[in-house]
């Protein structure tokens, strides 16, 4: 039995998998490796890549990278992966990255722009919360999830027309129905127009915006739950 196992782990080497460390760096950036040909981008373990500045101030992230002779594609951005990270003023995530998971990029002070490509499928709880200075958010035209129509800065569900992330320059478009839970989150704006159209404003939906201190429920929005506006202590 151990002859075996330690045949296979010498297959696995032989095929370029990092048996003892599935975790690298590159160009700044942390992954994981999460099968033979894929790999997750995960939080820094060391507190100083948070302020590490990047050239031009882009955080771009690839849709592959190479590690130990074998190229890896990049699927999947975790939770946290760059929370208060500050090095960087613009995101590019590129094509073929299928998920961005709840708050990977949270309070990363200086971050101004972001573009979501058309690959991207799972977006999870605002992953840009707390990003004071973002405002322009742009979805690729072509994905079949998400946009961000009539150029308002912002990420929609296409399927519910669910507003799910939002920034300090968002204006709402009125074929938006549902804010859902966290889609305001850290902002800093004083005033937030909700659109004639809009039904629900769920549970968290506008959370924690300190600056906040005008807000009009237009006639259409048929149920605000409980905490929607939690930690708006201006309103």
């Amino acid at each position: 039995m151990k002859a075996r196992v330690l045949t296979f782990l010498l297959f696995l080497l032989n095929c370029g998998v990092n048996v003892a460390n599935p975790i690298f760096v590159d160009s700044g950036i942390t992954y994981k490796i999460t099968s033979d040909s894929t790999v997750n981008v995960v939080p820094a373990n060391k507190q100083e890549s948070f302020y590490q500045i990047f050239k031009d101030s882009i955080l771009l992230i690839p849709s592959s990278v190479e590690y130990g002779k074998r190229f890896y594609r990049v699927i999947s951005i975790e939770e946290n992966a760059f929370s208060t990270w500050c090095g960087f003023r613009s995101l590019v995530i590129s094509d073929g990255i299928e998920a961005i998971h709840n708050r990977a990029f949270a309070g990363c002070a200086n971050l101004r722009a972001v573009t979501i490509p058309k690959s991207v499928k799972i977006i999870g709880d605002n992953p840009f919360a707390y990003c004071f200075n973002l405002d322009s958010i742009i979805v690729n035209e072509e994905n079949a999830l998400f946009d961000s129509r009539d150029g308002c800065n912002a990420i929609i569900r296409k399927k519910d027309n669910a507003l799910l992330c939002a920034c300090k320059s968002t204006e709402i478009p009125s074929s938006v129905e549902t804010i859902v839970p966290y889609a305001f989150r850290g902002c800093l704006m004083r005033e937030i127009k909700l659109p004639v159209g809009l039904k629900t404003i769920m549970e968290y939906a506008i959370y924690d915006c300190p600056n906040l201190d005008r807000i009009h429920i237009p006639s259409s929005v048929e149920k605000v739950y409980p905490r929607a506006f939690s930690m708006c202590d201006n309103i």
